[in-house]
């Protein structure tokens, strides 16, 4: 079964913002702050859900149940997340850089038109068009919001955006 496009981007930004997870949560566990390895656990789980990787999912859990209550988990149930991790992130492929080509400023117009009614329905459709906004001068903090899944801000970026550019 081949994933979809949304789950390959964000399985791309898994691994753009998540290298250090396990690093993290085995450092909060080493400091004792086990609120904390918790929280870093949690987010792992939830991570995994969203870029279809059940079984590092599975292993954050056997991790993040014990952190819950205060306890220290498991060591085999620790040193299993971290293969599971590393499996995972290894086959996560980063998309390729492409040659950024300017886009026009009917193209642009187009592309904002397209875009803001999106973002008003705070709709992860708006994910599809990152690519496009690549090539749209000055957009990286619109891009950002948008992989943040910060659509109001996104939303005021690229009115900001609009006036920048007289579009």
């Amino acid at each position: 079964m081949e994933r979809s496009d949304f789950v390959n981007t964000l399985r791309a930004k898994f691994a753009k913002e998540h290298s250090c997870a396990f690093a993290d949560i085995k450092a909060a566990i080493e400091n004792s702050d086990l609120h904390k390895a918790f929280l870093l656990a949690h987010t792992l789980k939830i991570s995994a859900g969203l870029i279809d990787e059940p079984k590092l999912a599975k292993a954050t859990l056997a991790v993040e149940l014990p952190l819950q209550e205060g306890n220290l988990p498991e060591v085999s149930a620790l040193e299993h997340l971290g293969v599971v991790f590393e499996q995972v992130f290894s086959g996560v492929e980063l998309p390729a850089k492409h040659n950024v080509q300017e886009l026009s400023p009917e193209s642009i117009k187009g592309l904002f038109e397209k875009l803001q009614p999106i973002l008003e329905a705070s709709s992860a459709d708006c994910f599809m068009m990152l690519d496009e906004l690549e090539n749209v001068p000055d957009a990286n903090d619109l891009i950002e919001a948008i992989e943040s899944c910060d659509f109001e801000n996104a939303l005021q970026v690229l009115v900001d955006l609009r006036k920048k550019l007289s579009i």
